[in-house]
C-alpha cells in the first residue's frame, strides 16, 4: 500500500503494475532525479494533497510527469530531451544504461557547466500583506509587508522585463549566509514583479551613522559590524563553481536587525560573477576602486576597497569625503585617481593597527590589498571607547 506521494514520484508505473524491476524502471527514477536536481523542487509538488492512488492513477493513464517548464529557464533543451526520453511511457524506448553516461557527459558542455541553479519559491501575491512604503529607486518601490506571518520588504520592480530584477533574484537564491539578506521568492502580478526579502527592522547603518538621532556605539560594536561585514564578503568571494564581486558595498547596503547587532549585506542588483565582462557604472563614487571608476579590469580587489571606505566611515563617524568643498561625484572620482582618500587623521580610535588595515584596504594598486580572508580585526586594541556623532 502506498503511504505518500513520493513513493509514487520515483517509480516507475510499470514496477506499481507488474512489481518488477529493469533497466526501464532505472532510467525511469534517473529521469525524475535529474528533473529534481535542475528544478530544485519536489517531484510533483503542486499535488502534495492529492492522494497516492490519485496521482498514480494521473501517472500512468495520462503519462503526466513533472512539468519541464520548471527547468525552461536553465535553457538545457538537450537535458529536456533527455528527461523525456528517460521517463517515456512506453518502457522500451527509454535509453540503455550504457549510454546514459554518454548522453549525460555530451550535455555538459563548458555553457552548462557554469550555469548556476538557484533556488528561490514561487510566492502568491495575495499572501503579501503590504504595511508602507520604506524606499524608492529608479527600479520602483519598496515596502514594509507581512508574508505568511513574517515581517519582509518587498521590492517592487515596476516591468517584469527589467533584468536588474533577474540579475538580482539570481545572485540572491545563490547565497545563504547570516550576514546576507534572505530571498524568501518572488512573484509577478499585473506586469510588475516583486521580490521578497528579509526585512531590516533597524534601517541602513550610514542611516544609523549619520542620521538625526546622533547614535552612540563603542569602538567594540564597530568591530563586531565589521567582523560580520568581512564574514559576508567571504561568503560572496568564496562561492562555487563562480565566486561573486558585489561592486556596490557602501553603508546604505549595509543592513541593520535585532536591536542594531546584526548585519547583512543588501541590495545585490550589481552583483556579477567573477568572469563576467567588467563594466564601469556600477557603484556610488565616494566608495569605488578606482580600477573600477576608470572602466578597467577589476577583481574581488575591488570589493575590499569598498571595505576599507565602509571600516573608515564607522571609525570616523564622517561621509567619505566630507572635507571637499564640493564632494560631487566628479571631484570624488578625481581626487580617489590621484591616490587621494579620505582623512586618516580623521579617526577617532587613534589606533595604528586601525589606520595601517584601512591604508592597505584602499590600496590604489589592488593587488597589495589583503584578501577577506586575510583581513584579521581582533588584532585591533578594542578598548570601550564611545564612538559619537559630530555635531
Amino acid at each position: 500500500m502506498l503511504k505518500s506521494t513520493s513513493e509514487v514520484a520515483y517509480i516507475a508505473p510499470e514496477v506499481l503494475r507488474t512489481k518488477t524491476f529493469t533497466y526501464q524502471s532505472d532510467a525511469y527514477s534517473l529521469g525524475i532525479i535529474l528533473w529534481e536536481v535542475l528544478a530544485r523542487k519536489r517531484p510533483y509538488y503542486t499535488f502534495m494533497d492529492v492522494l497516492p492512488q490519485s496521482l498514480l492513477k494521473m501517472i500512468q493513464v495520462t503519462g503526466m510527469r513533472p512539468a519541464l517548464s520548471d527547468i525552461r529557464k536553465l535553457e538545457l533543451e538537450s537535458i529536456e530531451e533527455f528527461i523525456e526520453l528517460c521517463w517515456h511511457q512506453d518502457e522500451l524506448k527509454r535509453p540503455d544504461p550504457c549510454i546514459w553516461f554518454v548522453h549525460l557527459d555530451r550535455h555538459c558542455t563548458d555553457t552548462n557547466r557554469n550555469k548556476i541553479i538557484g533556488s528561490y519559491e514561487q510566492i502568491n501575491y495575495e499572501d503579501i500583506e503590504f504595511i508602507e512604503a520604506i524606499g524608492s529607486g529608479s527600479f520602483g518601490i519598496v515596502y514594509k509587508a507581512k508574508w505568511l506571518q513574517n515581517d519582509v520588504a518587498v521590492k517592487i520592480y515596476k516591468n517584469r522585463k527589467d533584468i536588474n530584477f533577474r540579475h538580482e533574484a539570481k545572485q540572491l537564491s545563490r547565497t545563504n549566509h547570516e550576514s546576507i539578506i534572505k530571498l524568501y521568492g518572488i512573484c509577478d502580478h499585473n506586469g510588475s514583479v516583486y521580490l521578497v526579502i528579509s526585512y531590516a527592522e533597524c534601517g541602513s547603518l550610514y542611516n544609523y551613522l549619520h542620521g538625526d538621532e546622533h547614535n552612540e556605539y563603542t569602538m567594540a560594536r564597530a568591530l563586531d559590524w565589521m567582523s560580520q561585514f568581512t564574514q559576508g564578503i567571504n561568503h560572496i568571494h568564496s562561492m562555487k563553481p563562480r565566486p561573486l564581486i558585489h561592486r556596490d558595498l557602501k553603508s546604505q547596503n549595509l543592513l541593520l536587525t535585532t536591536n542594531y547587532q546584526k548585519l547583512k549585506i543588501g541590495d545585490f542588483g550589481t552583483v556579477t560573477d567573477l568572469r563576467s565582462l567588467m563594466t564601469c557604472e556600477r557603484g556610488t563614487a565616494a566608495y569605488i576602486a578606482p580600477e573600477v571608476l576608470f572602466g578597467n579590469k577589476y577583481t574581488e580587489k575591488c570589493d575590499i576597497y569598498s571595505f576599507g571606505t565602509v571600516l573608515w566611515e564607522v571609525m570616523a563617524r564622517r561621509k567619505p569625503f566630507h572635507h571637499m568643498e564640493n564632494p560631487n561625484a566628479c571631484a570624488m572620482i578625481n581626487q580617489a585617481s590621484k591616490g587621494e582618500r579620505p582623512p586618516l587623521d580623521d579617526l577617532i580610535p587613534r589606533c595604528v593597527e586601525l589606520r595601517t588595515l584601512i591604508e592597505n584596504c584602499w590600496h590604489q594598486d589592488p593587488e597589495k590589498r589583503p584578501s577577506v580572508k586575510q583581513i584579521k580585526l581582533n588584532n585591533i586594541p578594542c578598548a570601550n571607547i564611545s564612538i559619537r556623532a559630530l555635531r
